[in-house]
């Protein structure tokens, strides 16, 4: 993919309009924590857990395309490294987030120790210190896996002796364990110690499908918006975004299966210490918002992706990709925002300022790494021949 050229007057314009964005957003959003900080701090956390989730699973795609040797994944390799590269920023975020730690988290109070027996076999590992602790350790070490494990050139010489020991095989599969470790254990850290009286022994793997839903939804709206941006030469040919339409299907099928998976157990042994997560979330408002991200993350990708046909046309893909995102952010909001003290369902500048802020800072720093290495985007001339679905050969397979 080689970048359009764009009128510097349209590009100054677009980013003074991100830069806007994220001041107001951020104005909003310090209103808020210093107003109403038990309502605040919770939209500001699922923000920067979904930008966490994006340039951290841009990353693991890299890393899972070169242990696959998945050469279909080539033309959208400088994406995903401008997508990964922002995870220091995303970083910075979720530390601003962390911050109110003490408004998020009820064992972050030491009166919370003594409500039960059972907290007290919880307390070392909730304790504020520990847990500030992990989650420096997590990011530093995402920061510096990515940096030496999936950067494929540059940096300093004891990072390249590295990269030649290990070879992009080695590289590639040890970035996926640090990976698969730390990361489940920032999800049981970040969110689901929000309740720290409910468990799920698969709440990990969940948070894995989310963050695989919203990156493959995130990088199919941007391959297809990525001519009319100014990020390419050419549009996305049908051949590529079937491929995309096929893993968006299987990560969203894959998504509403571990969500079954998790309902089903509690319901069926319906033990008091794992119903209360489902019964303040499936009750009064709640329960509608629960009913659109299962919409939206599954039964429409489920059934507007399931013909293969339909993986061919931007005009489908493009609206379930996004449907997809606005399904995360809603699945996410959900998991955080019954915490707060009342548990009341609100949607009020506090929620909308955060959003906007880190969705325009998003792309404000994403243009800006395609600007500043636009040399990366360089498409082989097999990738841009074009075909109509009538081309295609036919399949026994509906996808």
């Amino acid at each position: 993919m080689t970048p359009r050229p764009q009128t510097d007057s349209s590009s100054s314009r677009s980013n003074r309009g991100l830069q806007v964005c994220v001041v107001v957003g951020s104005c909003i959003t310090l209103f808020g924590v210093v107003l109403s900080p038990g309502r605040a701090w919770q939209p500001l956390l699922v923000v920067a857990f979904y930008l966490i989730q994006m340039s951290l699973g841009a990353a693991f795609l890299l890393a899972m395309g070169t242990l696959s040797r998945a050469h279909w994944m080539n033309p959208i390799r400088p994406l995903l490294k401008h997508v990964s590269r922002l995870l220091p920023w995303c970083a910075v975020v979720l530390v601003l987030a962390l911050v109110g730690f003490r408004h998020l988290y009820p064992w972050a109070d030491q009166a919370w120790i003594g409500e039960d027996p059972r907290h007290a076999a919880k307390a070392a590992w909730l304790s504020p210190v520990f847990f500030l602790a992990r989650a420096t350790f997590y990011l530093v070490t995402w920061i510096v896996a990515r940096r030496i494990f999936i950067e494929s050139e540059g940096g300093r010489p004891f990072e390249e002796r590295i990269r030649r020991r290990l070879g992009r095989q080695g590289s590639a599969a040890a970035f996926t364990v640090i990976f698969g470790v730390t990361f489940s254990l920032a999800v049981f850290d970040w969110i689901m110690s929000l309740q720290p009286d409910w468990f799920s022994s698969i709440f990990a793997v969940f948070g894995f499908a989310g963050l695989m839903v919203a990156v493959l939804a995130g990088i199919t709206v941007l391959v297809i918006l990525s001519h009319r941006l100014g990020l390419s030469e050419a549009p996305p040919t049908p051949e590529f975004l079937h491929a995309l339409g096929k893993m968006l299907f299987t990560f969203a099928f894959f998504w509403g299966y571990i969500w079954f998976c998790q309902y089903m157990l509690v319901w069926f042994t319906d033990m008091p210490e794992e119903t209360i997560y489902f019964a303040s979330r499936h009750s009064g408002s709640w329960f509608v918002v629960v009913l659109a991200t299962i919409i939206l993350n599954f039964i429409v990708p489920f059934v507007f992706l399931l013909p293969r046909r339909n993986k061919l046309r931007k005009s489908i893909m493009l609206p379930v990709a996004i449907g997809m995102l606005v399904g995360h952010y809603l699945d996410l909001f959900v998991q955080v925002m019954p915490t707060t003290k009342n548990g009341a369902l609100y949607c009020g500048p506090w929620e909308i300022g955060p959003l906007l802020a880190g969705v325009a800072l998003f792309l404000l720093l994403l243009r800006r790494s395609v600007e500043k290495k636009s040399g990366e985007y360089d498409q082989k001339p097999a990738h841009r021949q074009q075909i109509s679905p009538e081309q295609m050969p036919p399949e026994s397979s509906p996808t």
